[in-house]
């Protein structure tokens, strides 16, 4: 590890100190770990990238602690949002409130929210339902279509299991049809993933207008979703007499 280390902040050529960082990821004890936390400040962001990504293999507090450092501190915002998508995976109450102020923040192609989004996606906590419905009600236009579209699949995950899916149910439907149809395409992803069955009719009004279109495909695997999650669980007890019946007749045959 030492050797590894001393390759990462000394050799020449930046390929040679990324494959050092990949391979102190792959030893992945707290040796390499500590030599990849003390390796960060490296001239070249190719490197710096490198081995922040080998940091987020990690889970620890002390691994928390860095990531969330650099998630503050970076200025390549690549390098920073690799570090927020990696905190998001961390119980730590304090990222409610860091998490939502990055929401409103402002970087090119919305990046930094982006990062923050997808963070509070691991996070699964329904908080930050409302909030990012209205971030996304108010700046659709900071984001790019991709990154909007992505977005809209959070909102529908995160608010799968509320009491009242009214108002997020009411945003996502208005989105369906939207100009740019991977957006569209998403909304309708969305609404199979919040699992609210009122959605049903206008998703079965795309799959009957042309059942081999893009639209319709997308439409017929959010019915999907919501069939699946509408069917009961089946019983335990019926379950057992399935297999039973299977014995039974497994018996019979010999």
């Amino acid at each position: 590890v030492e050797k590894l280390k001393a390759a990462l902040n000394k050799d020449t050529f930046f390929a040679v100190r990324v494959a050092t960082a990949q391979g102190l990821q792959s030893i992945h004890n707290d040796d390499a770990f500590t030599a990849l936390q003390t390796s960060l400040a490296q001239p070249d962001a190719r490197v710096r990238k490198a081995v922040v990504q080998a940091l987020t293999s990690y889970y620890s507090d002390d691994a928390f602690n860095t990531l969330k450092n650099v998630a503050d501190q970076e200025g390549n915002p690549e390098i920073r949002t690799s570090a927020i998508r990696a905190i998001g995976k961390y119980a730590k109450p304090e990222l409610m409130n860091y998490l939502l102020e990055l929401l409103q923040s402002d970087s090119y192609g919305h990046a930094i929210t982006r990062a923050a989004i997808d963070a509070m996606r691991s996070q699964d906590d329904p908080s930050f339902v409302e909030p990012l419905r209205r971030a996304l009600e108010t700046d659709e236009a900071k984001f790019t279509s991709r990154g909007f579209a992505s977005a809209l699949g959070v909102l529908g995950h995160l608010a799968r299991n509320e009491d009242s899916k009214i108002e997020v149910r009411t945003f996502l439907m208005q989105h369906v049809d939207h100009l740019k149809r991977n957006v569209a395409r998403a909304a309708m992803g969305a609404l199979g993933a919040l699992g609210d069955a009122k959605a049903a009719p206008l998703l079965e009004s795309y799959v009957v207008a042309d059942k081999e279109s893009p639209d319709a495909k997308a439409a017929q695997n959010a019915l999907n979703q919501l069939r699946k999650q509408a069917a009961p669980p089946m019983p335990a007890e019926v379950n057992r007499l399935r297999g039973d019946v299977s014995d039974l007749r497994a018996q019979l045959k010999q």
